[in-house]
């Protein structure tokens, strides 16, 4: 005895489909350490560091990284993920030290 596709009762297809939608979605939930190292490459000057992740609340993402820059950040960086799928909403929490008063010590011919 065949079955064909429109023989299969609707709620089976529907719970197979929904299934599927939570084992997908699932896999792509959260951003991954290596995406939050990316954007400390790309977009501040902490250069190649390790990440750990941090424990909060749960609708938020919190890494540490130990930054290679000790200059720009002394302490690391702390980045803050505010859509746990999406690592563009991925932000330094505090910014890089910048010494302006190094400046004053340059020709003005240099500058």
């Amino acid at each position: 005895m065949r079955l064909s596709a429109l023989q299969v009762p609707a709620w089976i297809l529907s719970l197979l489909l929904a299934s599927f939608y939570s084992v997908a979605t699932s896999f792509a939930a959260e951003v991954k350490d290596y995406e939050v190292l990316r954007y400390l490459y790309l977009h501040t000057p902490c250069g190649m560091a390790s990440v750990k992740r941090l424990t909060g609340p749960p609708d938020v993402l919190r890494f540490h990284a130990d930054c290679q820059n000790l200059t720009a950040f002394p302490d690391g960086a702390t980045v803050v993920c505010t859509k746990l799928e999406d690592d563009r909403s991925c932000r330094v929490e505090k910014e890089p030290t910048n010494f302006h008063s190094l400046d004053l010590l340059r020709n003005k011919d240099q500058k």
